[in-house]
């Protein structure tokens, strides 16, 4: 999967779509609306909502532990759902999990599957 996200960045895996980890996503919440983020996919059990300067970023969360076992399946398709109606209405989305490197892109991979038809391996090589 994925290298790590540096914590000092997000990631841009298509336009509009960003992926980030926890600890800096949760602390960047003016950065957040400066890269114009409206939507967040907060793919963590426990991880808060990073805090907007302006107003509230649209939320979702998928909370699933990284761990092999987690139920992840359950929260795939109201996830892609949720970032196909930002996307589609012009938002952009940060999606962030605690490293940056497991249950973030993973959702992100099934958006890229089910909403873009790429095959596991073109979604698989946009969250590398």
């Amino acid at each position: 999967m994925a290298a790590p996200v540096p914590h000092a960045e997000l990631a841009e895996v298509v336009p509009g779509l960003l992926l980030g980890a926890s600890s800096w996503a949760c602390m960047g919440g003016a950065a957040l609306e400066a890269r114009g983020v409206t939507h967040l996919v907060n793919c963590t059990p426990d991880a808060p909502d990073p805090v907007g300067v302006r107003g509230a970023f649209s939320l979702w969360r998928v909370p699933v532990a990284d761990d092999l076992n987690a139920p992840l399946h359950a929260h795939l398709e109201v996830a892609a759902a949720f970032m196909e109606a930002a996307l589609s209405g012009g938002g952009i989305i940060c999606a962030f999990c605690h490293d940056g490197n497991s249950t973030a892109p993973a959702v992100i991979a099934f958006y890229l599957m089910r909403q873009k038809q790429l095959s596991l391996a073109q979604a698989l090589d946009a969250v590398a």
